[in-house]
């Protein structure tokens, strides 16, 4: 006999216990994290897709490494061992599920010289998957909730902006992103919660003064959470005149991946650039930073007074 009370029965009471004690605060692919339930600091997080990780396997990557090489590496400095360091840290905690800190890659270079190639072969490594985090690092949005389901930030090719109160805002969470642990997940029409993503964020500018005016400026509380790295421009190791030879040398670099990977799995970073922190040191190229410098908004006061000095050298007063 059904309790008068109760119209509903066990329907309801099936309702109710689900919504108390089965709904999640969480659901949808998670940056670092395997597919399935699980729950983390309170939080019930149902978690619909893993990250691809790259198995390593024996084989050649002359190709990719050529293209490695032909667009970091430099006479006067070892940017190759940074940016392989950098990339083994974090594939090894992705692959190992393990949350590290990891600095943010800037690759400054020419226009057509490899940098975005070189990103997309980054986010196959860390997981295959990005996400576009300019707007939402810079200031211009409040909700970051789609950047939680990439564990590769990246910024390409956007707008820079030249506010400098833009410029320190990009700063301050790249500061944010790189060293913090817990992330503040605001998806747009949602309540904010806190999570932990595994994230690794690269940025890619061309390197004249405008370009480079996205960059935040490199203060001291910033300055070990940023690899700057100057890209070179190099004729690329098979044709690419057409879209199909550009396809057929876009594939042969992801084939070589798995064997890339075995080498950085053994490869080991040298004495004198691992960091405890970070598991590989920071670097910044010169000319990368004399360029900031001048950016800087005293600079560029000192550099007017100057222009308007000289403009006013002939004048009577």
């Amino acid at each position: 006999m059904k309790d008068p009370n109760k119209p509903y029965g066990e329907t309801a009471d099936k309702l109710t216990e689900v919504q108390s004690e089965k709904a999640v605060n969480y659901f949808g692919p998670l940056a670092g994290y395997r597919k399935g339930f699980t729950i983390e600091d309170g939080n019930r997080l149902l978690v619909t897709e893993s990250p691809a990780i790259i198995r390593p396997a024996k084989g050649g990557f002359e190709t990719l490494d050529g293209f490695f090489r032909g667009l970091l590496q430099l006479p006067e400095f070892d940017q190759i061992s940074v940016f392989y360091g950098w990339l083994k840290i974090g594939y090894e905690a992705l692959a190992r599920n393990e949350r590290r800190p990891g600095q943010a890659l800037v690759l400054a270079g020419p226009a057509g010289a490899g940098k975005s190639l070189l990103q997309n072969l980054i986010t196959e490594i860390l997981g295959g998957r990005s996400a576009k985090c300019y707007r939402y690092m810079s200031g211009r949005t409040d909700f970051n909730g789609d950047l939680f389901g990439a564990e590769h930030l990246m910024v390409e090719d956007d707008q820079p902006s030249t506010d400098f109160r833009s410029r320190r805002q990009f700063g301050t969470n790249i500061k944010e992103i790189t060293v913090n642990e817990v992330q503040s997940c605001h998806a747009k029409h949602r309540q904010a919660m806190s999570l932990k993503p595994f994230w690794r964020m690269t940025v890619s500018v061309n390197d004249e003064p405008e370009n480079l005016m996205i960059l935040p400026p490199v203060e001291p509380s910033i300055e070990d959470k940023l690899i700057l790295l100057k890209c070179s421009k190099i004729p690329m190791l098979m044709p690419t005149r057409s879209i199909q030879e550009r396809k057929a040398f876009r594939n042969k670099l992801s084939q070589e991946l798995p064997a890339f990977i075995e080498f950085l799995n053994s490869w080991k970073i040298p004495e004198a650039l691992i960091s405890e922190r970070f598991g590989v040191s920071h670097f910044h190229h010169p000319e990368l930073i004399a360029a900031l410098s001048e950016l800087a908004p005293f600079m560029q006061l000192l550099v007017s007074f100057r222009q308007g000095c000289m403009t006013n050298s002939g004048r009577s007063w």
